[in-house]
């Protein structure tokens, strides 16, 4: 079951906002459960130095953390979004959980398109990843719209539906990287000749046995040794399934960066970004300090904020523990880059 988190900017009671994120939970797929939370009416104003922050605090951050994605709608106040939202965003920004959360937002308002803007902005600095074609405005023809006229009127409707169904195909093709796995391949073909079978082989006693089951044309793809750059040349050939199926073999490449091989790697696995994370975290998580100290001074810096917010745990823990290989010093160098922005 996936969930998502829809939040409303308005406390007013009545509130078509609201009514539509109600209405996206009525109009879910199966499968998808959507969840309204009511705490923005009692939210303190965000304090910075509070260490913790008041319960309601607390319970939005762990919503946040364990929902697969977000909808948020607001009303426009003094053409800004609302004090309620934004107080609510300000108390997750150093805490980071909306980084990488696939994340929509609706306007039902065809003039608040101020407050549309300026939520979108506030949503990109804080990393959330902003689902496009889930973003979409929804004008009401009035602010007295109940939960059962929008679901009744096709008109309201059948954009409500685009928009979660836009979200939930982002989610599955990509889920936030804080529980990604590896997506299976479908069963590999019977590779094609005796040489093909030796190459699997040979790629098995390098890579592990898991490789053999990635289809003849990916294992082509993989270098055979230190100096092996040939089957890189197909990467652009490769969907984008495909190339993260081969990530975690790469990165094998990546422990030594005096190979000739790990320059050709590197500059192919850094346009993916965050979808990197959750294979250099199981790195900096094992007991491998050279490979560790190779991907924290070369890979990591090369990686968007966004990317290195998400291994801040890992950075951390690595900085605050001395090491002869010197991972404590490249780690504290990486969380240097993946500190948040703090509000002022």
């Amino acid at each position: 079951m996936l969930r998502i988190l829809a939040i409303s900017g308005s406390l007013r009671r009545g509130s078509s906002n609201t009514a539509v994120l109600r209405a996206a939970a009525r109009l879910a797929p199966d499968g998808v459960a959507v969840r309204l939370w009511e705490g923005p009416r009692g939210l303190p104003l965000f304090e910075p130095d509070a260490p913790v922050g008041p319960p309601l605090v607390t319970a939005l951050r762990e919503r946040l953390a364990s929902a697969d994605g977000l909808i948020i709608a607001s009303p426009e106040y003094m053409h800004a979004m609302t004090g309620a939202l934004k107080t609510a965003l300000e108390w997750v920004t150093a805490s980071g959980e909306l980084m990488d959360l696939p994340t929509a937002a609706l306007n039902t308002s065809s003039r608040a398109h101020l407050a549309y803007e300026s939520l979108l902005d506030t949503l990109t600095t804080m990393d959330a990843r902003l689902v496009s074609e889930g973003c979409l405005r929804i004008p009401l023809v009035s602010n007295a719209v109940t939960v059962d006229d929008v679901v009744a009127t096709e008109a309201f409707a059948a954009p409500i539906r685009e928009s979660v169904a836009a979200l939930v195909a982002e989610i599955r093709r990509r889920p936030r990287a804080r529980d990604v796995a590896a997506p299976p391949l479908a069963a590999a073909p019977a590779l094609a000749d005796g040489r093909a079978k030796v190459a699997s082989r040979a790629q098995a006693r390098l890579y592990g046995e898991p490789v053999t089951a990635l289809p003849a044309e990916l294992l082509a793809v993989l270098p055979h040794d230190k100096h092996d750059t040939a089957g890189l040349a197909r990467w652009s050939e490769l969907s984008e399934r495909e190339r993260y199926c081969l990530v975690p073999y790469l990165l094998v490449w990546l422990q030594d960066y005096n190979w000739p091989v790990a320059k050709r790697v590197h500059d192919l696995l850094v346009p993916l970004g965050p979808d990197l994370v959750p294979f250099v975290r199981a790195v900096l998580e094992g007991d491998d300090a050279v490979w560790s100290y190779w991907l924290l001074a070369e890979l990591v810096p090369a990686l968007p904020p966004a990317a290195l917010r998400l291994m801040r745990p890992q950075l951390a823990r690595l900085a605050a523990a001395p090491s002869d290989e010197e991972v404590d010093l490249v780690a504290a160098e990486a969380l240097a880059l993946a500190a948040p922005e703090r509000p002022r």
